[in-house]
């Protein structure tokens, strides 16, 4: 099962980067470069990122977290728990590893499924 990062997330920082580039293209036509062309155009790939890349998947033996522009980071478990819009790796020995992912931080629907689905880990899809 896949979960996207939060819309909100996504056009905010899609906006900063249009607000950015076009702060930095105003100021080159006044007569100065600006580097916020760059910063503006960088925004606007992570913006852009933030929709089309997942945030996070669950396989059946592992949550893998996909920060933009690294490998992703494998979180092994046995079972999942979600306790206060936070997620939890459960391990073979009784471990909880706090995972770094929040509620807030996620598609409210793609959430909302998961946690649906811990009660019922059958229903969970294997997406590798």
């Amino acid at each position: 099962m896949k979960v996207r990062f939060s819309p909100v997330i996504a056009w905010f920082v899609l906006l900063i980067g249009v607000a950015l580039l076009a702060l930095g293209i105003w100021a080159t036509v006044v007569g100065t470069f600006s580097v916020a062309i760059v910063v503006g155009v960088v925004g606007i790939a992570l913006g852009w990122s933030y929709f089309v890349r997942p945030y996070f998947a669950v396989l059946p033996d592992a949550v893998w977290v996909m920060v933009i522009g690294r490998a992703p980071k494998d979180y092994p478990y046995q079972r999942l728990e979600s306790e206060g819009g936070r997620l939890f790796a459960v391990g073979r020995n009784g471990n909880r590893t706090k995972l770094p992912l929040a509620r807030w931080s996620c598609h409210s629907g793609d959430w909302d499924a998961l946690v649906a689905s811990l009660a019922d880990p059958s229903s969970r899809r294997a997406d590798r």
